[in-house]
């Protein structure tokens, strides 16, 4: 249980990233184009993101049950497609900039004002 706006912060991140992981590992495992390195342009790369996302929304619409989601599921996390691709360090050092830092904890302390304010 958080007890700072910042571990409430963290926690409602960590489970948001831990989605969007899953939700690309499921993309990966069904696009090839989206397993390998894109040289497109990154407004390409947002389409491409997009449309794949849309056309796996339909599939699962249509089908119901979606076998590439299940398969994925079924894996063991050693054999999640983000992990076979090698990772390539392209940036050594990230240091955030101080108006994110500020935004990051001004929502922190929303989000926990909100949550105790319940």
């Amino acid at each position: 249980m958080p007890l700072t706006a910042e571990e409430y912060f963290n926690m409602k991140h960590a489970t948001a990233r831990n989605v969007v992981e899953r939700i690309f590992g499921i993309l990966k495992n069904r696009w090839a184009i989206l397993r390998e390195t894109s040289w497109f342009s990154p407004e390409v790369v947002t389409l491409l993101v997009n449309a794949c996302c849309l056309l796996h929304n339909f599939i699962k619409i249509e089908q119901g049950v979606d076998s590439f989601e299940r398969d994925y599921r079924d894996k063991e996390p050693d054999q999640h497609p983000s992990s076979v691709v090698e990772e390539i360090e392209l940036l050594s050092e990230i240091s955030p900039a101080q108006l994110w830092t500020r935004f990051r904890d001004s929502k922190a302390v929303d989000m926990w004002e909100n949550r105790s304010s319940r």
